[in-house]
């Protein structure tokens, strides 16, 4: 049994790829950091540029609504889904994520076992 714990929360991964990422949330490239693994809150960051987003669909599934207590949007699972599974490239994450690179090579070394 292997056991890994790679960052704080997973968003930060999935920053790490930003034009797939401003591609599919629909914001500009510049507005995504190079550095994700040094956001303090990838999930309310990623929110945040959500905000941003020229897509009112984005916006609505990603962003609370307003006066909402949640610290998301009602359709934030289902998108962060879509977009890893369509879109995200862990190679290209893993240049900008040591976290994920780590847990790659790992990942990797341990298929060849």
């Amino acid at each position: 049994m292997v056991f890994r714990i790679a960052v704080r929360e997973v968003e930060t991964w999935l920053i790490a790829d930003p034009h797939s990422f401003a591609q599919y949330f629909s914001i500009p490239v510049g507005r995504v950091t190079t550095d994700p693994e040094s956001i303090h809150r990838p999930k309310e960051y990623l929110v945040n540029l959500a905000r941003r987003s020229r897509s009112r669909t984005i916006r609505d599934d990603v962003v609370p609504r307003e006066g909402s207590k949640a610290r998301v949007g009602p359709g934030y699972a289902g998108r962060m889904i879509e977009f890893a599974s369509t879109v995200w490239s862990p190679h290209e994450a893993s240049a900008r994520s040591d976290s994920l690179k780590r847990c790659l090579d790992r990942l990797s070394h341990l298929r060849t076992r």
